[in-house]
């Protein structure tokens, strides 16, 4: 984490061309955002999967995504910033294509799981 807390002292201390710190904390913005939402993502294809191992890989990856919010919250912080939340356009379809996928297959199917599998 050292390393971390150098690379944001870096970039807030040293980098003339605010356009690139501008930039940075957009993307992290839009990072934070699609951790946020993903975590709420997995949770309802943990619930919609059919099979307990693939159960187990939603909660896993769930509690895996969780640890990344933190850690983005880690650095707005190390960079002396609220954390905050931009939507991101392109995240938000992929995570429409998991809604609809649990939609538009039955509940319990091996085709729903595969359906899964395939938007996550």
């Amino acid at each position: 984490m050292q390393t971390l807390k150098a690379t944001a002292n870096t970039l807030t201390e040293t980098a003339p061309d605010t356009r690139l710190e501008e930039f940075f904390v957009t993307m992290l913005r839009e990072i934070y955002w699609a951790e946020q939402n993903l975590t709420t993502v997995l949770s309802t294809m943990a619930a919609a999967a059919t099979t307990p191992g693939l159960k187990q890989a939603f909660d896993t990856h769930r509690i895996q995504t969780e640890n990344h919010v933190m850690i983005v919250q880690q650095v707005f912080e190390l960079m002396g910033m609220v954390a905050q939340a931009e939507h991101c356009i392109g995240l938000q379809g992929l995570f429409d294509e998991g809604w609809k996928v649990i939609d538009q297959t039955e509940e319990g199917t091996a085709q729903r799981d595969v359906a899964l599998i395939i938007a996550a």
